[in-house]
């Protein structure tokens, strides 16, 4: 018995004049949704790119340790990904272990890298260590994701958090676990910054010492600070 390709199956279901009204509106809707599956799954994960530099190694498996395959992720900047961006309306995104950026910045890693762009790129790195650590994403948090994407609405609540005691890094939205784990990194885990006392715009909470938010930070992220690849574990 010889099977048909899924092509030649479809073929009629697309050429054919004479259908029902409804079908003559599902068609457009079906292949939409194919060249946008396509797309994000098939076309722009498998983008190419350059590979992360020895320092940007050396920078990510601070936080990230053994959790990610670093071999494995990519860092693209063209002008194709230019346009996903502007549709996503984000300064760097993510796609599997494709990082698209908003620049051809040779080394993320670099003394003279400004903050943000540095801060944006271990963001995106979060990005990553969850697409490889089977972190998934709640419906009603995908549908919040895809909000932001309308013009005029609102995108800070996304990425905004409060430490409530008891939850684990995990029970967030992925875009509040990869602010958490980067503001972290930046502005709690180096005892110099840390000293400052500086609050993150994205924490909602009313920290009044460095030590009560490393605590909070610390206790959400227990887990995570033993074994960042704990959520494939599970």
């Amino acid at each position: 018995m010889m099977f048909k390709k899924p092509l030649d199956i479809l073929r009629p279901f697309f050429k054919r004049k004479n259908v029902p009204w409804y079908v003559k509106i599902i068609r457009p809707v079906v292949l939409a949704t194919a060249l946008l599956f396509g797309a994000n799954h098939l076309l722009i994960p498998n983008m190419p790119g350059r590979s992360l530099t020895p320092g940007e190694r050396t920078m990510l498996s601070e936080t990230f340790r053994n959790s990610v395959n670093y071999d494995k992720v990519r860092v693209h900047h063209s002008a194709f990904g230019n346009a996903v961006r502007r549709i996503a309306r984000a300064e760097m995104i993510t796609y599997g272990s494709l990082i698209i950026t908003d620049s051809d910045t040779p080394d993320y890693s670099a003394k003279e890298v400004p903050f943000m762009p540095r801060y944006s790129f271990t963001h995106e790195m979060a990005h990553v260590w969850q697409n490889q650590n089977r972190v998934s994403e709640k419906f009603s948090d995908l549908v919040a994701r895809q909000k932001i994407k309308i013009p005029g609405a609102e995108q800070i609540s996304t990425y905004q958090y409060s430490l409530t005691p008891g939850r684990d890094l995990t029970d967030f939205n992925i875009e509040k676990q990869a602010s958490i784990v980067t503001d972290y990194n930046f502005l709690v885990r180096p005892p110099e910054i840390a000293a400052k006392n500086i609050n993150s715009p994205l924490n909602t909470d009313a920290f009044t010492t460095p030590g009560e938010r490393k605590v909070a930070y610390e206790t959400t992220l227990k887990k995570f600070l033993a074994d960042p690849s704990y959520p494939r574990r599970k």
